[in-house]
């Protein structure tokens, strides 16, 4: 039962960060956000659609991350790293290669638009595929493999991110 507490409560920060994104993302470039299908959504890795226009053909497809933590037994989000995935837990294509145009990524303090292609380069650049560690990696950009599962990710540093970002937006406080 505490399991599924767990991934509740996941579900619904991950829905509360959708609908932030998504209302930032309309304040500042104007125009219409709409969700993805759950087809969308978990086969394209698209949260949302960005369109200039309510009746607009073009759409640009948006992929939320919200805050990570470093291990998933901290009691804190961390402020300096995220995780980026591969591939999932059942060996498929990871978001990082999805149909999103840009991933979101909320931080303390902003949201940092990134094209997705971006991220794989940075993946290329950073990343030692032929070394997979089955414990969390200290360092970041190390591939971790969770036992029995087939899923491969990596943390990358904020800063980063940060800094191949097209937009910063900062986060409205209430």
């Amino acid at each position: 039962m505490i399991f599924s507490n767990t991934v509740q409560k996941f579900y619904q920060e991950g829905i509360k960060d959708e609908d932030m994104v998504m209302e930032s993302t309309m304040r500042v470039f104007g125009g219409y956000a709409f969700h993805s299908t759950k087809n969308e959504d978990c086969y394209s890795h698209i949260d949302f659609f960005w369109s200039p226009a309510e009746n607009s053909e073009y759409k640009v497809g948006f992929d939320v991350k919200g805050r990570r933590k470093n291990s998933r037994s901290d009691s804190k989000y961390s402020c300096d790293v995220t995780w980026i995935e591969v591939q999932n837990v059942t060996g498929r294509n990871g978001w990082i290669y999805g149909q999103a145009k840009y991933i979101s990524f909320v931080t303390d303090k902003d949201i940092l638009y990134v094209d997705r292609t971006a991220l794989v380069s940075m993946y290329d650049e950073k990343v030692n595929k032929s070394l997979v560690k089955d414990s969390i990696p200290s360092n970041c950009y190390e591939l971790y493999q969770r036992k029995g599962r087939k899923d491969l990710i990596f943390k990358a540093k904020i800063e980063d991110i940060r800094n191949i970002s097209k937009y910063v937006v900062p986060l409205q406080i209430n």
